[in-house]
């Protein structure tokens, strides 16, 4: 897990799915 995935994980669980931008999955 990069500096990246971690960054994610915390906009998920501060803002749901609705939070994360996925790449490649839209």
């Amino acid at each position: 897990m990069n500096v990246n995935d971690h960054q994610n994980i915390r906009d998920f669980m501060e803002f749901g799915w609705e939070g994360i931008s996925f790449e490649g999955k839209r």
